[in-house]
C-alpha cells in the first residue's frame, strides 16, 4: 500500500467498524472501544518513535481525555527511542524490518521465534507453495499499512477477523487476543495505553498466565 494518507486510511478504518456495527441493530452507546494498528516498515509520523498510540482529546483543555473509545496505533520498525519502549516490542520490529536473509537470525524473543517457527512450517508444506506466496503478501501489506485485528499469530492484528472479533467482544477481548499470543504485560501496556493491574486483571479473567 502507499504511505500517504495514513491517518486519513485510520479514520476509514474505525468508520467501516462503527457502521458495520450501527447496520446491524446496535446502538450508539454499545459501541466498544475500536483499535486501528498500523504496523510501517517507514515512520509515518516522522517523529522518529517505534509506537505512536493516538487518542481524541481536547484542544481547549489537552489533559481532558475524549472518551469516544477511539484509538490509532502506529508500530513503526524506524523507531529510535529505545529506552521508552519495551525489549519485545523492539525485537518484534527488528525482525519484521530484516531483509529475507536477516530474518532467519535469532532476535532472543520468544513470540519473534514462533513467527519464524511459523513461516518455516508453511514453507515446507508440500503443495502449498501458492499458500505461503499469498501468506507473505498479506503480511508484507499489513507491515506497510496493516490494521488491527490478528493474522501473524500475535500483535499482527488482521483487518477483517479483528473487526469482527474486536467489535463484538470489546476491549477486553482484545486485549486478551493479544495476550493468549504474546503473554507480556508491557506489550500489552504499550499497544492499548492501559495499567499493568488491567492487563494482570484481563489475564486472570481469561485464564492466561503472564510471562512477566
Amino acid at each position: 500500500m502507499a504511505r500517504d494518507h495514513i491517518e486519513q486510511r485510520a479514520r476509514y478504518y474505525h468508520s467501516q467498524m462503527d457502521a458495520e456495527l450501527l447496520l446491524a441493530g446496535n446502538k450508539y452507546n454499545e459501541l466498544p472501544k475500536s483499535y486501528v494498528i498500523f504496523i510501517c516498515c517507514h515512520d509515518p509520523l516522522k517523529m522518529k518513535k517505534y509506537v505512536y498510540n493516538i487518542v481524541s482529546r481536547c484542544k481547549e483543555v489537552p489533559e481532558l481525555e475524549y472518551g469516544d473509545g477511539v484509538q490509532t496505533i502506529f508500530l513503526s520498525t524506524k523507531g529510535t527511542n529505545d529506552d521508552e519502549v519495551s525489549a519485545e516490542i523492539i525485537k518484534f520490529l527488528k525482525y519484521v524490518g530484516a531483509d529475507l536473509r536477516e530474518s532467519t537470525r535469532d532476535f532472543e524473543s520468544e513470540f519473534v521465534k514462533k513467527l519464524q517457527a511459523s513461516i518455516a512450517r508453511i514453507k515446507q508444506m508440500r503443495g502449498k507453495e501458492a499458500e505461503y506466496m499469498n501468506t507473505e503478501l498479506i503480511m508484507q501489506d499489513r507491515y506497510d499499512a496493516g490494521k488491527a485485528a490478528g493474522k501473524a499469530e500475535g500483535i499482527t492484528l488482521g483487518r477483517a477477523e479483528g473487526r469482527a472479533e474486536g467489535m463484538i467482544q470489546g476491549e477486553s477481548f482484545t486485549i486478551a487476543k493479544v495476550l493468549r499470543k504474546n503473554p507480556h504485560t508491557d506489550i500489552a501496556v504499550a499497544l492499548f495505553d492501559v495499567s499493568p493491574e488491567y492487563v494482570r486483571q484481563i489475564a486472570s479473567e481469561h485464564g492466561i498466565t503472564l510471562l512477566d
